[in-house]
C-alpha cells in the first residue's frame, strides 16, 4: 500500500486554526533583523524580475517561485508567510528540502519581493510540456535480466501525468504516489481529490475524470514512461522495462488546461510548472532513503534553445540536494531539434540529460542535442503501457520522454549492483561503456555515447572445471564435459552458455562445443585419434570465451590415454651343461608392442629351429589389437616341436597353439588357452583342459601345459607359456609357444 506524502502548506484545510496562530506567535519569537535594524535595502530588480513584474501589470496577479537567502528548513514555513505578509503576496507552496516557495503575487509584490534582502530571486513559475520492446534490448537490460539484475531493492520516481497504478505492468509495485497540479491557478488540477496537494493510493491516478477527453485520457504520459523504467512485463506485456524489480514512485505535477490559446491551439491539454515540479521534488526528497531511490525521471520540459548551463534555474538547487542524496535526477532534452542545445531544466548543471535515438542509433531528427547531452536513449517507437479501464493497453510513443526512462530505469540496475556508488560514478560509468554515436551540433561534430547497460555491468567472473573421463580411448565415442560456474568452483551454475572442450594438443587437438545445462555442465562427444606418449597422457581443456554477463575462463587438465601392449614367440630355451652350453633367445619373436591403435604384427614365421637336443618347425608368432573395444590379442603357433635333454625321454610336441586376450571390454578381462598334442617317450600323454597342467618326469624334471602369468602393472594382462620343460636342477629350461597381452587405462 503507498504511504502518505505529508506536507507543509499554508491553504492546507486539513491543519486546525489554532496550529496557524501558533505558529504566528512563534514567528515573533524568532529573531530577525527587522528587530534589531533597518534591513539593507535588496538588489534592484533583475531583467527576468522586471519582466514578471510586467507580466503582472498586464495580467493581474500570477504565481512566481521564491528563491530564499535563508537555506535552513527549521522555520523556514514561518519565514515564508512572514516575508509574503510583509509583500502582500499569498504563498502557494513551502517545501521542505529546498529553499524555495511558490507565491501569487502582483506587480507590486513582486516588485517588493525583488528588493528583499531575504530572497535571492524571483523567478517565473514556467511552463514544461511532456517531452515526448526492441529499445530495452538495444541498451542491453535483457542481458542484465539474464543475470538476475533488474532493479530490485531501488525504486525509480516519476514526476510525469500520473500513472495507471492498476496496470498489469505494474506488478503492485508502486510504493508511493502524490499530486501536485495548478499551482499556476490557471488551469484545472488533476489531482483525484480536485486539491492542489494530495497524497496517498490512487492520489497520481491517471484515469481520474480531470484526466479524460471523452474516452481518452490525456494523462497517458506517465504510466509510459513508468513502464520503459520499470515495467515488469507479463501479460500482454511486449517485453519488460528496464527495471522491471524497481519500485515506482508516482507524482502527479501536471495540470489540465481548457484555453486553445494555452494549448497551442489543441484543447485541452496537460503542461505542469516550476512551483508543482519542485512539489513533486521535495516528495522525492522525502521519500529517498525509505525508498532507496536511484533516479528521479522528468520526461519534460520548456523549449527554449540553452546552448550553456543554467544554474539560475530553480530546479537547479533542487537537483544538487537530490544527487546528494544518491538520487539521479534524469531529465529528457526536448524535442525541438536544436541543433546545439536543450530545454529546461535539462539545461541544469547536475541533470543527466538524455537524447533520443532510433534503434539503429541514427540521432532522433526530433531531439534536442549538443554537448549537454549526457546521453542518448532509444526514443523512437518505444511501447509502453498507456492507462485504460481494462489495465492492460500499451501503445508506441517517441520523444526525448521516452529516451529519458531507459536512462532512469538503468541507474537503479546500476545502484542495485553498485549500491555504494555516487550518482556521478554510475552516470560516467553509463558514459564510459556507451556506445559512441557522433552527429554534427552546429557545425562542429559532436560525440555523445548511446547507454549500453550490458556494458556498464561488471562482468561476474567464471570458472570452468573439467568434469570429463579420466580415460579415454582411441576410435571409441567419448563424452567430454565441464563445468561453469560463477566466481568459484562450488559457486552458482552458468546455464545456457557454450563452452569449447578439447582434446590432444598442436596438429592432433581435437574440439567439440557444448552448452551448459542447470547444472552448469556442458557436454559434447568425440571421437579420440590421439597419439601414444611415453606417459600415456593427453591434456584436455574447456574455454569459456565469455559473454555479455560473464567473463571468460578457461581450464586445463590432464586424462590417461587407453592402450593396449604383448608379444608373441615361438621358443625359447637355456641349457646350461659341461658339454652342452645352448641359449636361444625367443625365437621367432615380434618384440615389445605398445601402441594405441588397431595394429597387427608381421614377424615372419620361422621355418625350423634345430641346434643338438632341440629341434623345432613352423613358428609362427603374432600380436593384434583392436579398438572399441579396446583388445590386445597375442597367439604363438608351433607345428612341431622336438626336445631330446641328456637322462629324459624325448619330448614330442605337434600343433602347438598358444592364445592371449585381454580386453577393456565389459568391465576387462584377460583369459588365455592352449591346445597341441604331448608325447612323451613316444606315448601321447593326455592333457587336461586346465591351466598350469604338470606333467612329471624322472630326476624330479616336469613339464607345465598351459602356464599363466598375470602381467603386473596391466589393468588386465597375461602371459601364457604354452609348454614349460624344466629339468636337470634347473640347468634345463625349454618354453615353447609364448603369448603375452595386457591393456592399460581402460577407458569407460
Amino acid at each position: 500500500m503507498s504511504p502518505s506524502i505529508r506536507r507543509r502548506r499554508r491553504h492546507d484545510r486539513r491543519r486546525p486554526r489554532a496550529l496557524v496562530g501558533a505558529l504566528a506567535l512563534l514567528a515573533l519569537a524568532l529573531p530577525t533583523t527587522a528587530a534589531t535594524a533597518a534591513p539593507d535595502p535588496g538588489p534592484a530588480p533583475d531583467a527576468d524580475e522586471r519582466a514578471l513584474v510586467a507580466q503582472a501589470e498586464d495580467d493581474g496577479p500570477i504565481t512566481v517561485v521564491v528563491e530564499l537567502r535563508d537555506d535552513r528548513e527549521r522555520g523556514r514555513d514561518v519565514r515564508t508567510r512572514n516575508l509574503a505578509a510583509d509583500v502582500g503576496a499569498r504563498t502557494v507552496r513551502t517545501y521542505d528540502a529546498f529553499p524555495y516557495a511558490a507565491m501569487r503575487a502582483d506587480a507590486d509584490a513582486i516588485r517588493s519581493l525583488a528588493t528583499s534582502p531575504d530572497v535571492a530571486k524571483v523567478h517565473p513559475n514556467r511552463t514544461y510540456r511532456p517531452t515526448l520492446d526492441s529499445s530495452t534490448a538495444v541498451i542491453g537490460a535483457d542481458v542484465a535480466h539474464r543475470r538476475g539484475v533488474d532493479g530490485s531493492g531501488q525504486t525509480v520516481a516519476v514526476l510525469d501525468t500520473g500513472i495507471d497504478g492498476q496496470h498489469e505492468f505494474f506488478d503492485d509495485r508502486v510504493v508511493a504516489e502524490s499530486c501536485h497540479s495548478n499551482a499556476s491557478g490557471l488551469g484545472r488540477t488533476l489531482c483525484p481529490g480536485g486539491g492542489e496537494d494530495e497524497s496517498g493510493p490512487g492520489s497520481a491516478d491517471a484515469l481520474t475524470p480531470a484526466c479524460l477527453d471523452g474516452e481518452v485520457s490525456i494523462c497517458d504520459h506517465g504510466s509510459h514512461v513508468a513502464g520503459t523504467a520499470a515495467g515488469g512485463g507479463g501479460g500482454s506485456a511486449p517485453s519488460a522495462g528496464v527495471a522491471p524489480g524497481a519500485g515506482i514512485i508516482a507524482v502527479q505535477v501536471f495540470t489540465r488546461y481548457d484555453d486553445p490559446e494555452i494549448c497551442d491551439g489543441v484543447a485541452p491539454c496537460v503542461a505542469s510548472n516550476t512551483a508543482d515540479i519542485l512539489a513533486g521534488l521535495d516528495d522525492v526528497a522525502a521519500l529517498a532513503g525509505e525508498h532507496a531511490v536511484a533516479a528521479v525521471n522528468l520526461s519534460l520540459g520548456s523549449p527554449e534553445n540553452n546552448t550553456g548551463h543554467c544554474p539560475g534555474d530553480p530546479v537547479a538547487g533542487a537537483f544538487g540536494t537530490l544527487v546528494g542524496a544518491g538520487v539521479a535526477p534524469v531529465v529528457s532534452a526536448g524535442n525541438e531539434g536544436h541543433q546545439a542545445g536543450v530545454g529546461s531544466p535539462a539545461c541544469v548543471e547536475a541533470a543527466v540529460t538524455v537524447g533520443a535515438t532510433a534503434d539503429d542509433d541514427s540521432v532522433a531528427g526530433f531531439s534536442n542535442r549538443g554537448v549537454l547531452l549526457d546521453v542518448f536513449a532509444p526514443g523512437v517507437d518505444v511501447t509502453s503501457s498507456v492507462p485504460t479501464a481494462t489495465h492492460d493497453a500499451y501503445a508506441p510513443m517517441q520523444g526525448t520522454s521516452m529516451a529519458a526512462p531507459h536512462v532512469a530505469g538503468a541507474l537503479a540496475v546500476l545502484r542495485q549492483e553498485m549500491p555504494d556508488a555516487s550518482v556521478g560514478e554510475l552516470v560516467e560509468l553509463l558514459r564510459d561503456t556507451g556506445a559512441d554515436v557522433t552527429y554534427d551540433s552546429g557545425g562542429t561534430p559532436v560525440t555523445t555515447p548511446r547507454i549500453d547497460l550490458a556494458e556498464a555491468l561488471p562482468r561476474i567472473p567464471t570458472v570452468v572445471t573439467w568434469s570429463g573421463p579420466d580415460a579415454v580411448a582411441n576410435g571409441a565415442s567419448t563424452e567430454l564435459s565441464a563445468v561453469l560456474t560463477e566466481v568459484s568452483a562450488d559457486g552458482p551454475p552458468v546455464a545456457g552458455a557454450e563452452v569449447t572442450l578439447s582434446l590432444g594438443a598442436g596438429d592432433d587437438r581435437q574440439t567439440c562445443t557444448g552448452e551448459t545445462d542447470a547444472s552448469g555442465e556442458a557436454t559434447c562427444t568425440v571421437v579420440p585419434d590421439q597419439p601414444l606418449t611415453d606417459d600415456a597422457t593427453l591434456p584436455v581443456g574447456a574455454e569459456f570465451a565469455g559473454d555479455d554477463v560473464y567473463e571468460p575462463s578457461s581450464t586445463s587438465d590432464t586424462v590417461l590415454l587407453e592402450h593396449y601392449t604383448g608379444r608373441a614367440s615361438g621358443l625359447s630355451a637355456s641349457v646350461g651343461l659341461p658339454l652342452l652350453d645352448l641359449e636361444i633367445d625367443r625365437e621367432p619373436d615380434t618384440g615389445p608392442v605398445r601402441t594405441a591403435q588397431a595394429t597387427t604384427t608381421d614377424t615372419p614365421c620361422t621355418p625350423s629351429v634345430g641346434v643338438l637336443v632341440l629341434r623345432a618347425g613352423g613358428l609362427c608368432p603374432e600380436v593384434t589389437t583392436s579398438l572399441d573395444p579396446g583388445t590386445s590379442t597375442a597367439t604363438s603357433s608351433v607345428g612341431d616341436v622336438r626336445i631330446g635333454l641328456p637322462g629324459l625321454p624325448v619330448i614330442e610336441v605337434e600343433g602347438l597353439t598358444a592364445t592371449s586376450t585381454s580386453t577393456c571390454a565389459d568391465g576387462g578381462s584377460a583369459e588365455g588357452s592352449v591346445g597341441l598334442t604331448l608325447k612323451v617317450g613316444g606315448k601321447t600323454v593326455p592333457v587336461d583342459p586346465g591351466v598350469g597342467v604338470e606333467v612329471d618326469l624322472p630326476g624330479a624334471a616336469r613339464i607345465v601345459v598351459n602356464e599363466q602369468t598375470p602381467v603386473p602393472g596391466a589393468d588386465h594382462g597375461l602371459t601364457v607359456n604354452a609348454v614349460h620343460v624344466t629339468a636337470l636342477g634347473g640347468l634345463a629350461d625349454v618354453v615353447v609357444g609364448t603369448a603375452t597381452s595386457d591393456v592399460h587405462h581402460c577407458a569407460g
